[in-house]
């Protein structure tokens, strides 16, 4: 019991320091990772010297404004949704008037109704919310062509006043070079680079895009115990590599002033982060027959980043040297699979996505815990030997492939809304 009562003492210790940190979400995390699930590496035996994988996938919402922000931006969800937001206020303060009014209808200045009095009537306010009134209704019906209205609404985004509405984007763009082995006595190892750049699914969520990049280093080791029905596996990640993260609302100013600085230099608080890491995963393997097996996994058991950042000021000429930042923590996860194997067919299904949504739900204000993205399942048909066909669903996104010889292409869309993606990848 006293053992107990310690080893519990000091689970509760460490979940207290670790939740003292922040939390941080590796853009290039995947479950379909095999060293995720390290007990496996007592059935697989390979040598890559090297492969590459591309992936790319966007929101069609997002794609429009990137083609065209005025047409997007006039549209009928995000001018009505402004037309209401100031329609419906029926108590005017100077310091609104000019934060918010006056900042939304800058391109009209001349035409727009005067400032409120600090104290005015009951009587008074009434004739003045019937002012701004008759301004809306004028301006949205008659005078205000598109470009003004894209204008309106695009000066509403960045001083955050339709956070309510979607754009979406979920865009994902990323590269990876890898090479690696894995041997018969349950080793494995791999060395792995990777870049990308992340948005959010929401463009006018308070959440940032990500630019980031890295240089990882895999090592595995599984064996036996028991029987050979029971593996288990542990797998240590060392990283190097560094991120930018970059407001929604800058990416958007780049796009609609037609100035890429814009994403850069908006943000005052603009970092250009560099670190190093590591990660603990550790897993179990139960094989029932050569058709089916059961896996059950902890994820980034351990996971810390330790980063260091250039400012603004760094980056535009006056250098002074990095400056130091917190330790993060990625959240842990528990992932069980099931593996079924049946001649040329495979499939994979899998529950995770439920722990380390916890903590992210306590960790961040506003997040919404999605219970779309518990289960997951994969299926492959080999037609023969060089051959295969395979479809993925999971995190609300459905994905059809084909694996020929060593090229692998698939072509995804999301099921809540218009996004597309492609991935190409060969290995060697």
């Amino acid at each position: 019991m006293k053992k107990f009562i310690a080893i519990l003492l000091c689970l509760m210790l460490t979940g207290s320091a670790i939740f003292a940190m922040n939390p941080y979400y590796d853009p290039f995390y995947t479950t379909e990772d095999i060293f995720t699930s390290p007990a496996r590496f007592t059935e697989q035996q390979e040598i890559s010297p090297f492969g590459f994988e591309i992936n790319t996938f966007g929101a069609v919402d997002y794609l429009s404004y990137l083609s065209n922000p005025v047409n997007k931006l006039s549209e009928d969800e995000y001018v009505d949704s402004l037309y209401d937001y100031f329609y419906s206020i029926d108590n005017w303060t100077r310091q609104l008037y000019e934060d918010e009014f006056e900042k939304v209808f800058s391109f009209d200045i001349s035409n727009l109704p005067s400032m409120p009095r600090d104290t005015m009537s009951e009587e008074q306010m009434d004739v003045y919310v019937s002012q701004i009134r008759a301004y809306l209704s004028d301006s949205f019906n008659n005078r205000f062509d598109s470009t003004h209205k894209a204008v309106a609404v695009y000066n509403a985004i960045q001083n955050d006043l339709l956070d309510d509405e979607k754009l979406y984007s979920d865009v994902n763009l990323s590269l990876s070079l890898h090479g690696g082995a894995s041997y018969s006595n349950g080793f494995a190892w791999r060395i792995k680079a990777d870049a990308g750049f992340m948005t959010p699914e929401n463009m006018l969520s308070n959440q940032k895009s990500v630019i980031a990049f890295d240089v990882r280093a895999d090592f595995a080791y599984a064996f036996n115990i028991l029987s050979d029905k029971f593996s288990v596996g542990v797998a240590l990640d060392v990283l190097a590599g560094g991120q930018a993260r970059i407001s929604n609302n800058d990416l958007l100013a780049a796009r609609f002033e037609d100035d890429i600085l814009f994403a850069f230099t908006g943000d005052p608080n603009f970092t250009l982060d560099m670190g190093l890491g590591f990660g603990l995963n550790f897993g179990g393997m139960y094989r029932q027959n050569e058709t089916l097996a059961f896996t059950l996994d902890l994820t980034n058991v351990a996971s810390f980043r330790k980063y260091y950042y250039l400012d603004v000021n760094d980056l535009s000429g006056s250098y002074d040297g990095f400056d130091e930042m917190d330790v993060y923590y990625q959240p842990m996860d528990l992932v069980l699979k099931a593996l079924w194997d049946y001649g040329p067919y495979h499939l994979v299904v899998e529950f995770s996505d439920v722990i380390n949504q916890v903590i992210w739900d306590r960790e961040v204000s506003g997040y919404d815990y999605n219970f779309f993205a518990i289960p997951k399942l994969g299926f492959t048909y080999d037609i023969n030997e060089d051959f295969s066909i395979n479809t993925h669903l999971g995190y609300s996104k459905l994905s059809f492939g084909i694996d020929f010889h060593n090229f692998t292409v698939e072509a995804s869309t999301s099921l809540n809304k218009l996004g597309f993606g492609l991935s190409v990848g060969y290995s060697i």
